[in-house]
């Protein structure tokens, strides 16, 4: 019962980090100037500049800043694929707590397999020209 208790209470907190992340994405890339990250590193959370932060000075054809960075480390160079990250995980955690301990594999199964079809789309159907 108590067990039983702290999973949902574990779950709820999960989902709320996941909905506050997904605020912060679109604050961060919608409302940025009147937002209350605008008096933070605008390189980092100004989606204006933050882009720059995954290329080598800055400039994309000098390829990544450094390993991972434009792909699956790209949550460590900007607030929003940070809060994105921290959106997608806290999803998947959510999924996982209330599937049960034996459901894990299909927990972070699903968030692998989500994350492979994003990549294959958005490299190859939402950004050719």
């Amino acid at each position: 019962m108590v067990t039983t208790i702290i999973i949902t209470v574990l779950t709820f907190l999960l989902l709320i980090i996941s909905g506050v992340s997904k605020a912060v994405q679109d604050k961060v890339n919608f409302h940025f100037s009147e937002s209350i990250f605008a008096k933070l590193n605008g390189y980092f959370w100004n989606p204006v500049y933050s882009s720059l932060n995954k290329w080598k000075d800055g400039i994309k054809k000098r390829g990544e800043k450094f390993f991972g960075s434009s792909t699956f480390f790209v949550g460590t160079t900007d607030a929003w694929h940070l809060f994105q990250t921290v959106r997608d995980v806290a999803f998947a955690l959510a999924f996982f707590l209330l599937g049960g301990y034996s459901t894990w594999y299909i927990a972070i199964g699903g968030y692998v397999f989500s994350r492979i079809i994003f990549q294959i789309f958005f490299k190859n159907v939402f950004t050719k020209k």
